[in-house]
């Protein structure tokens, strides 16, 4: 588990290959790739020497207004944090990264790690915080059904989104054609 760099990364408009996260793309169990940022590569490297972010790990917006949101890493590429995140890397025997972020992701997790904290004008938690913070721990094995559960649902997710779209397509064809 360890904390972003405490900077604000120098982004690029070139595709240098080295994309950085901001917590803007990170929603409840999905990163917003399509909006991924780049940043040269002097300053990913700078931004990687705490621990480069892999594929399964988890991230976590700690800070400000999209506090408590985890999303899972889902692919190999090179990306640093952005400010304002935390990298947790699940150790995939006893802790699915799947169940991780959905568990980070409700409420009472949320409500439980902000536990005694003052009302500040931007709540933020620490990697200390999370680090002693208690959470259940299902078999592994209910942990990757669980894991391939969500998968089917996020892939009927993607196909009946496919089918609005197609639909609202072809409804906004015929009404260009009946009353273009």
């Amino acid at each position: 588990m360890v904390d972003c760099p405490h900077s604000t990364p120098s982004y690029t408009t070139d595709d240098t290959g080295f994309m950085c996260i901001r917590t803007s793309i990170v929603k409840k169990n999905q990163i917003l790739w399509d909006e991924i940022e780049y940043i040269p590569e002097e300053e990913y490297v700078k931004r990687i020497q705490r621990k480069k972010p892999e594929k399964g790990d988890v991230i976590y917006t700690r800070e400000g207004a999209i506090l408590g949101i985890a999303a899972v890493i889902d692919r190999d590429c090179d990306v640093a944090l952005g400010q304002r995140s935390m990298l947790l890397s699940p150790d995939q025997k006893q802790c699915m990264p799947e169940f991780l972020s959905m568990a980070m992701n409700c409420d009472s997790f949320l409500n439980n790690a902000l536990k005694g904290m003052s009302g500040s004008a931007s709540p933020h938690i620490n990697v200390g915080d999370i680090r002693v913070f208690n959470m259940i721990m299902p078999p592994i094995e209910l942990q990757k059904q669980f894991s391939e559960f969500t998968s089917q649902v996020d892939k009927s997710k993607v196909a009946v989104q496919k089918s609005l779209d197609e639909t609202q397509k072809l409804f906004d064809s015929l009404m260009q054609e009946y009353f273009g």
